[in-house]
């Protein structure tokens, strides 16, 4: 798409919507601990996600929907439900998060792939627990990473 193109848009290609503030990590790189003392925090209200997916429901272009922004998707305890009900107001839609994979369990990872996620990445920032913890301040390393493994292998059975 050129620049003319994109000046022809009347909605988004993508939304991304953040359903909780709340993270259960430390990065040393994030701003989050700080944002938290500053801005409002807590989850989104059921009335807002489903008035924001209604609304979104009607974008003509829109093909990525990404619940997640500045936080931690898997700490909302309703992320499989939203999920599910915008892969059913969007049927076509990517859907798309992205977890640190602390909260990942064989249960909640089929729960996720079964609500019709479509993508999830994996932000560890590390390859060893000596790294992973000095950047995310926690011991979890090898736990967190099988987590990982386990919900790939899932995705390519």
């Amino acid at each position: 798409m050129n620049r003319h193109e994109a000046m022809k848009l009347t909605h988004p290609r993508a939304v991304m919507i953040q359903t909780t503030s709340r993270c259960n990590s430390a990065c040393i790189m994030c701003p989050l601990p700080q944002l938290v003392k500053t801005m409002p925090q807590g989850e989104m209200s059921d009335t807002v996600f489903a008035g924001l997916i209604e609304e979104i429901a009607d974008f003509p272009d829109l093909q990525r929907v990404m619940l997640y922004l500045m936080n931690e998707p898997l700490l909302d305890k309703k992320i499989v439900e939203r999920i599910r009900a915008t892969r059913k107001a969007l049927p076509d839609a990517e859907l798309y998060i992205v977890s640190n994979g602390i909260g990942l369990t064989d249960d909640l990872s089929d729960r996720l792939l079964d609500a019709g996620l479509t993508w999830i990445g994996f932000s560890q920032h590390a390859n060893n627990a000596k790294t992973y913890r000095a950047i995310t301040g926690r011991k979890d390393f090898v736990r967190v990473r099988d987590n990982v493994v386990r919900h790939v292998e899932k995705t390519m059975a």
